[in-house]
């Protein structure tokens, strides 16, 4: 059933001219309405395939419109539940939430870790990156499109990737690449996911930490995530990618207002055999 998610004004531009019909990006159906998303008096929905579960936002704006957002509103977000947050200056709330992350690598992994090449994937200012470097990992990097959060990273010392990290190139793979709360905000799934395949070492493991879609749809981050995952879905798309997920764990809540939350899983996922 269809029914009114939001209705939101946002500080930036989005054109009713750019939005572009999308279809289900594992088998390309067409899916059904679930929700309408009013943004700038602009009608969208979150459509729900029937065959994989997947859930995405559709019609979609173009890239313009989230350019703008990722380079001048996301760490000045004025509605926080819905896209972003509220400052880039939230470092002592990503410091507690880094080391529950690491917490749940270390106790949760499949796989030993060897502690040695990291990558994290959107660092954001640099959280897992200190805590990697306090844990003894030997090598660790982090990706970052934002030039403020970049720029704390290096005020830091650690090193970065700035910018797109399908433009990363390296030399020697990683080991360990953790991607939080990420996939969920791309336009383009599958290619991430391929760029991660080739960017990890043969034993190395890809834990991504997103959002775990109820069957009734998402009611917060509507603005931000194009995609809305289950185990389900995610795992059908990361089969077609050269990955297979060996974990699955609950982690954490985001509580929002009104009693809504979106309950977060993190995927433990190694290269198909």
């Amino acid at each position: 059933m269809d029914k009114n998610l939001l209705i939101i004004e946002l500080p930036w531009e989005l054109s009713p001219r750019n939005l572009k019909e999308i279809s289900c990006l594992i088998c390309g159906g067409k899916g059904q309405k679930v929700g309408s998303v009013i943004v700038n008096k602009a009608l969208l929905g979150i459509h729900k395939c029937s065959n994989d579960e997947l859930m995405w936002l559709t019609p979609r704006p173009d890239q313009s419109f989230y350019d703008q957002m990722y380079g001048n509103f996301f760490y000045t977000s004025t509605s926080p539940e819905q896209y972003g947050y509220a400052s880039v200056e939230e470092e002592s709330r990503r410091k507690e939430k880094a080391v529950l992350n690491w917490k749940d690598i270390e106790c949760e992994s499949p796989v030993t870790l060897n502690m040695g090449s990291f990558l994290e994937i959107g660092c954001a200012t640099g959280e897992m990156l200190g805590e990697a470097i306090s844990r003894g990992w030997r090598s660790v990097w982090g990706n970052e499109l934002s030039g403020a959060a970049v720029q704390k990273c290096r005020e830091k010392d650690y090193n970065m990737y700035e910018g797109s990290c399908l433009e990363i190139e390296v030399k020697t793979p990683f080991d360990l690449i953790f991607a939080d709360n990420v996939i969920e905000h791309l336009t383009d799934c599958r290619e991430f996911l391929y760029k991660m395949e080739k960017l990890l070492s043969p034993d190395g493991m890809l834990c991504l930490r997103l959002p775990n879609t109820p069957p009734t749809g998402p009611e917060l981050k509507l603005i931000d995530h194009t995609y809305h995952f289950n185990p389900r879905s995610l795992g059908l798309l990361l089969n077609t990618c050269g990955l297979t997920i060996a974990k699955v764990i609950d982690s954490g809540i985001f509580h929002g207002s009104e009693g809504k939350r979106i309950k977060n899983m993190t995927l433990f996922c190694l290269r198909s055999e």
